[in-house]
């Protein structure tokens, strides 16, 4: 038997509020979702799963304009956009994936347009993932980045070719090359790299610590900005805010991203235990 978000098996009730309300939106029944709203008091940015209303609605199959009256009702009552599920999704990636332009149009000003999702896509990969050319329009416009690389390494543009979304591709400025990131900063390749740097006089650069780093910021599409610097571990946890300026961080909510997730990084007490060590048979061998 379907049961939807929020049933409650026990002898009081079948379904809470939640439960009945959700359950209306993938008909997006707009009146039962106003009587909840209107009559019954449902808080509109209560979760369910870390699933809100906006986000149930946002990713409904039905036709754009019903979702977007059932958008519209939610945010005059106070749904807060900016909430993410548990797999980092925004109302705006999902309206985007499910191609509600309307909706798109809507709540895009208010969205974080750099926020991205577990797999490092921002709304604008969920429009391009998803073959829909105006809502693509609609993100560039309002100023998506075109650079960012998902953990699959992707930009937004090569996700259009290897799909054959030809009329997408076009709307990206083009690319002299498809861009490699470094080996050095995706993995250790022998125990060298924790013993020294490029040259023997060198300390270890730990490379590959940025990228996890990053990504535990929510900021992994910026790892080539740090690539391209040759920046290594010491250089990256003393950065500063001019720093990332330069390397072309232009978005000061990018910039303190990265730098509120440093300053969480120092609050932890330092220990000799955190480095890594070889004994010296092992090296001898």
């Amino acid at each position: 038997m379907y049961r939807p978000a929020g049933y409650d098996d026990s002898d009081e009730e079948d379904f809470d509020d939640f439960g009945y309300m959700s359950s209306s939106y993938p008909k997006q029944k707009l009146s039962i979702v106003e009587y909840f709203l209107r009559d019954e008091k449902m808080d509109v940015n209560r979760q369910y799963n870390l699933q809100t209303a906006l986000m149930i609605a946002c990713s409904s199959s039905q036709s754009s304009e019903r979702v977007y009256q059932v958008v519209r009702l939610l945010l005059d009552y106070g749904a807060i956009i900016g909430m993410l599920d548990q797999y980092g999704c925004s109302p705006l990636m999902l309206a985007c994936k499910a191609g509600h332009l309307d909706v798109v149009k809507e709540i895009v000003g208010e969205s974080s347009l750099l926020s991205t999702d577990n797999e490092g896509n921002t709304a604008l990969f969920y429009a391009v993932n998803n073959n829909h050319l105006e809502i693509v329009k609609i993100l560039l416009r309002a100023g998506a980045q075109t650079h960012t690389i998902n953990r699959q390494g992707y930009t937004p543009r090569q996700c259009a070719i290897n799909q054959n979304y030809l009329d997408i591709a076009e709307l990206f400025p083009s690319e002299e090359k498809p861009y490699v990131m470094p080996a050095k900063y995706l993995c250790y390749s022998d125990y060298h790299n924790f013993m020294r740097g490029e040259w023997a006089d060198d300390p270890p650069g730990y490379f590959p610590d940025l990228g996890l780093m990053l990504f535990g910021m929510n900021s992994e599409g910026s790892l080539r900005l740090f690539a391209d610097a040759n920046m290594n571990l010491f250089q990256f946890l003393t950065v500063t805010d001019e720093r990332l300026l330069e390397l072309g961080m232009k978005y000061p909510i990018e910039r303190k991203r990265v730098l509120l997730g440093l300053y969480d990084f120092h609050l932890h007490k330092w220990s000799r235990n955190s480095l890594w060590t070889m004994e010296k048979q092992r090296i001898l061998e």
